[in-house]
């Protein structure tokens, strides 16, 4: 009885408010006194303060005006409430625009690296829960992307509380940028195994080795980071660790190759002890193979023999290596002493680098 009549109290004052702002209340006010009883209002005397003030501010504001303010308490310390958020909406907030916050001289504010995206995209990178969903029910896409910004679910990554949200919703998990980016390369960029588990317990049939636009799997991409967590993990569910591509700078582009100019312990480790690495430039009858398609990075294998690298492996890893590096070396060495172009007195650390 006691919140029927607060409500009542607060409908007769925004009324009043109404009336002595102009003698025919506009149709922007009334739609808002309409869906009055929508909103999620508490009872309490912040929120009713709160939405009293909301209401005089909206009054008379521009459409542009009104998603400014939308996207101000989006990216704002403090959580919006669901019924500001429907407030604004109603009011004429623009929540399928692509909002370009740079134009309006706060980049400073924010504490991301978007540069442009929608009211979804921004609360569910800051992870506005009430906000993203008043924004859903108000029908915002959820599978929207905005230039070099992806779509909502792929914004999440380091929220999983909105991923889950935006899951119940109907989001997509098998969701793509233009580029091919899986949000298994994006729970790797963001170096979070637990995104990585969540999505896979999600939806089992994720690609583990999907391939983006670069030639690039989410193992690539936690090796390229030096993250040893992601890894391990994504090796322990099948990853395939001789998935390669070609650049400019190399022939191959291996998982093992980008960990070796970004070393981490872990990392090198993981990659080295797989069992279904393919490290051998010879086959079985000693014959060195001349198939690029079958070499597995000769360059890389000897960047691993550098300190920086071989400091960091274990001992069980360097056996490994070394039982592959040390009979190719002899190997080399002895091709190129029956070649005979080897010049007198040449020493062998100079032609192999090591």
């Amino acid at each position: 009885m006691k919140k029927l009549i607060q409500k009542l109290t607060l409908f007769l004052a925004f009324t009043s408010f109404g009336a002595l702002a102009s003698e025919e209340p506009t149709k922007k006010r009334i739609r808002l006194l309409q869906n009055f009883h929508t909103m999620e209002v508490t009872g309490r005397t912040s929120d009713e303060l709160i939405l009293f003030r909301l209401m005089k501010e909206v009054e008379g504001k521009t459409e542009d005006q009104l998603t400014k303010m939308l996207f101000d308490r989006i990216v704002s310390d403090r959580a919006p409430r669901y019924f500001e958020t429907k407030v604004l909406i109603d009011a004429g907030a623009k929540i399928h625009e692509n909002l370009k916050p740079w134009k309006w001289k706060r980049p400073n504010r924010l504490r991301t690296s978007l540069v442009e995206g929608t009211c979804l995209q921004y609360a569910t990178t800051f992870g506005q829960l009430t906000a993203m969903k008043a924004l859903i029910d108000a029908g915002a896409d959820l599978e929207q992307s905005s230039g070099s910004t992806p779509c909502a679910l792929l914004c999440a990554i380091k929220c999983l509380p909105a991923a889950k949200l935006l899951l119940k919703e109907g989001a997509d998990i098998r969701c793509e940028t233009n580029d091919k980016d899986t949000v298994l390369h994006f729970a790797a960029h963001y170096c979070s195994v637990k995104a990585m588990e969540f999505f896979l317990q999600h939806d089992p049939g994720l690609d583990i080795s999907a391939i983006n636009y670069h030639g690039e799997t989410p193992l690539h991409v936690a090796a390229e980071r030096g993250y040893g967590a992601g890894v391990t993990f994504l090796l322990a569910q099948g990853a395939n660790v001789n998935e390669h591509y070609e650049n400019f700078r190399c022939d191959k582009v291996t998982p093992l190759s980008l960990a070796a100019h970004n070393p981490s312990r872990e990392t090198l480790n993981a990659l080295i002890l797989c069992k279904r690495i393919d490290l051998n430039l010879y086959d079985q009858n000693k014959e060195k193979i001349y198939n690029k398609e079958k070499i597995y990075d000769e360059e890389t294998l000897k960047k691993l023999v550098q300190p920086e690298c071989l400091s960091l492996l274990n001992l069980e890893a360097m056996m490994k290596l070394e039982n592959i590096m040390f009979p190719k070396v002899v190997r080399e060495m002895v091709d190129l002493l029956e070649s005979g172009e080897l010049p007198q007195g040449y020493w062998f650390q100079e032609v192999w680098g090591l």
